[in-house]
């Protein structure tokens, strides 16, 4: 689902003013401002006003927002998931009737457009079998952007670039190598 106009939804709890955009003609003497009832693009707090409104409408259709990623909200007596980024929402549930409750609740509290079944997302590509009861994400496309212009494109695979086992050591400024246990790769 994607929300039009997301941060045009959200409200404004101080009073801000503006000068009148160019192109704008007022009808007051020069020095005059504009009041904002509400956020506009490109106003600093006009994320945080939208993720306020968002959350809230979530917390009021019993969704609890996960402690690990903010912007996952889960309804556990529906089965219900629902992930936020920006002014784009991807449903996800047990039964094909919660995702419409949603959609239809949604619809009625923001002005949104139906995306459809989920294809693409940050980059990531999703290919649904109903079938089979599977689901591949992968990022086929944003690999062949990037080794396109190398050359690379007909690259042979590895599962592993080295070896499972294969141990590694960081370089210290003089060249010789020391032990080091490290949870991230380091220079080999």
């Amino acid at each position: 689902m994607d929300v039009k106009t997301a941060f045009l939804n959200g409200e404004r709890e101080e009073e801000i003013f503006m000068e009148f955009p160019e192109g704008v003609i007022a009808r007051r003497p020069p020095g005059h401002a504009c009041r904002l009832i509400k956020a506009i693009y490109g106003l600093r707090q006009s994320r945080r006003t939208w993720y306020q409104k968002i959350h809230t409408f979530f917390v009021n259709h019993e969704f609890l927002r996960s402690s690990q990623d903010y912007s996952l909200y889960i309804n556990y007596r529906r089965k219900l998931i629902v992930l936020v980024y920006v002014d784009h929402l991807v449903l996800g549930a047990a039964k094909m009737k919660d995702i419409i409750w949603m959609k239809s609740a949604l619809s009625k509290a923001f002005e949104m457009t139906d995306l459809g079944e989920l294809k693409m997302f940050l980059g990531l590509e999703i290919v649904r079998n109903g079938t089979l009861r599977e689901l591949t994400i992968h990022q086929r496309r944003y690999i062949d952007r990037i080794l396109s212009p190398h050359g690379m494109s007909e690259a042979r695979l590895n599962p592993t670039p080295l070896h499972p086992n294969t141990r590694l050591v960081a370089r210290t400024p003089l060249g010789t190598t020391e032990a080091k246990s490290h949870n991230f790769p380091v220079e080999v």
